[in-house]
């Protein structure tokens, strides 16, 4: 007897294709640029209009950028900030020259700054924050006072302080210093702390000479604060 094999019949799927010819002109890019996906404002005389005392002020809220170094130019203040809600990144860049504070922020301002270099030779304070702030990823060094002078919150991350008459000042509670370095500190403490609730945490501090009347590398003043997994030493002077 003959065996008959039987195979079923596969039936043709059709999809619809798009057009294969392609359009005219040169391939241009389909993502969306960093500037669409977050508009992103460079730091000009034309965005930031000087005034008498600072070289830019920055008194609407956004995101902004440095283009290049910022020089005071002469100003108290190489940038003041006065807006809620500013992002401002250097992009590695330098801020230097102020005779008083490298950035400022005044009492109404809210402002994120991040990823580069304020050298406030010959200032009192590489920054100067009334209003609140976020510090990342930036390098601060040479002021006579404190490099850092808050009091409002303030949080630092990975960032820098060095060569100055002190670290960081943080006045009003609720703060933080966390993966950061202070170091070569010759006219007081690394971090003072005063209010309540603030956190120094996996921080170096190193190379501290300490003035009255400060006699710790970290000063805590007010309650409640955490200060864990940071490494001190050497501390000179009257620690």
């Amino acid at each position: 007897m003959k065996r008959v094999l039987l195979f079923p019949l596969l039936a043709a799927v059709t999809h619809a294709q798009g057009p294969l010819t392609p359009p005219a002109g040169p391939p241009g890019p389909t993502m969306k640029s960093l500037d669409q996906v977050e508009p992103r404002i460079p730091l000009t005389a034309a965005t930031a209009p000087p005034d008498a005392s600072s070289a830019y002020v920055l008194s609407q809220p956004g995101s902004y950028y440095l283009t290049g170094n910022v020089a005071a130019a002469g100003k108290a203040n190489a940038i003041t900030i006065q807006a809620a809600g500013v992002t401002l990144d250097l992009g590695g860049f330098s801020v230097t020259g102020a005779s008083n504070q490298g950035i400022r922020l005044t009492t109404t301002a809210r402002a994120t700054l991040r990823n580069g270099f304020i050298d406030a030779s010959g200032g009192t304070h590489a920054i100067r924050a009334e209003g609140s702030l976020v510090a990342e990823d930036l390098t601060l060094r040479g002021s006579t006072g404190n490099l850092l002078q808050a009091t409002a919150p303030a949080s630092l991350r990975r960032c820098l302080l060095e060569g100055a008459g002190g670290g960081a000042f943080l006045g009003a509670g609720a703060s933080r210093v966390v993966d950061s370095i202070v170091r070569d500190i010759a006219g007081g403490s690394a971090v003072i702390l005063r209010g309540d609730g603030s956190e120094v945490r996996d921080c170096q501090l190193a190379r501290i000479t300490l003035t009255a009347p400060y006699a710790q590398a970290i000063d805590m003043g007010g309650s409640a604060h955490r200060v864990f997994g940071n490494r001190i030493g050497p501390v000179g002077g009257r620690g």
